[in-house]
């Protein structure tokens, strides 16, 4: 967010999300992720409670309603992105993968 003008703190990492590397992510973490990118074990920086999470709306969307996303690629490392949303209104409650996949739309 810090990118685009808001008060929040600058996160100079924001396009290196990569769930702490590889070798974390797939050699001690069993390939797991934190729900922002973040390690799955370690500082979970970019989710709730974390030193990025500052719950701020910055738009609101109705249900069913078109997001666009744009996707600066600057290496490719031959990964992939995933988007899910859930119903969260507590910028002190973490999202879980429960909650990401119980509102998934498989169409």
């Amino acid at each position: 967010m810090w990118r685009f003008g808001y008060n929040t703190p600058p996160d100079y990492d924001d396009n290196g999300h990569n769930c702490g590397g590889v070798g974390l992510q797939f050699g001690k973490n069993k390939g797991k992720c934190g729900m922002c990118g973040d390690p799955y074990y370690g500082p979970r920086d970019s989710e709730a409670g974390g030193i990025f999470a500052k719950g701020i709306i910055t738009r609101n969307y109705k249900s069913g309603g078109i997001l666009n996303v744009l996707i600066q690629i600057t290496a490719n490392h031959k990964g992939y992105f995933e988007f899910h949303l859930c119903p969260n209104n507590n910028v002190k409650e973490r999202i879980t993968q429960e909650c990401l996949d119980k509102y998934e739309n498989t169409s």
